[in-house]
């Protein structure tokens, strides 16, 4: 029998509850609800901290959050790596914010976006709207980037005055 895929989704400030497949009648998530149709939901999850990094170090090491500063992949086996070793190919893609060395991780693909990898220089995401002809995605203009891109703006989005 080969061995089931594993995708481990998280979402910084996304309710619980937001979901189509939580019974949202207004949200509609019909990517995630095929994910969460033909998978396994934790849907009494908790998150272990209110900052995203904090967080990131807990479900990867499966310790409390404190303190965040000394994660160390050599003292205790990290999730990436016990995947690794049982044969799996790792990945983390997105809002990484970790501060620890990704190298250690036991992650054989990352692709950042966010903050910390912008300003290290390093920004995936940037890196391929830049292939697709955006070369000024901003936070604040998310719909102008679209149009953009799209050549119109995907029904129902506007942009607000941030």
């Amino acid at each position: 029998m080969a061995s089931p895929n594993v995708i481990l989704l998280t979402a910084d400030g996304h309710r619980w509850d937001c979901l189509g497949y939580a019974g949202h009648p207004d949200v509609r998530t019909p990517n995630l609800d095929a994910l969460a149709a033909h998978g396994l939901l934790f849907p009494e999850a908790i998150c272990t901290h209110t900052q995203s990094g904090p967080s990131k170090y807990s479900l990867l090491s499966g310790r409390l959050p404190y303190p965040v500063d000394s994660i160390d992949p050599a003292a205790w086996p990290l999730l990436p790596a016990q995947l690794r070793a049982a044969g799996y190919t790792t990945a983390a893609v997105g809002h990484l914010e970790l501060d620890a060395p990704l190298s250690g991780l036991g992650l054989d693909v990352v692709r950042q976006t966010g903050e910390k990898a912008r300003s290290a220089g390093r920004d995936d995401y940037v890196t391929w709207l830049a292939t697709q002809g955006i070369t000024e995605p901003t936070a604040d203009r998310p719909v102008a980037a679209l149009t953009r891109a799209f050549g119109v703006a995907p029904s129902g989005l506007r942009q607000t005055g941030m």
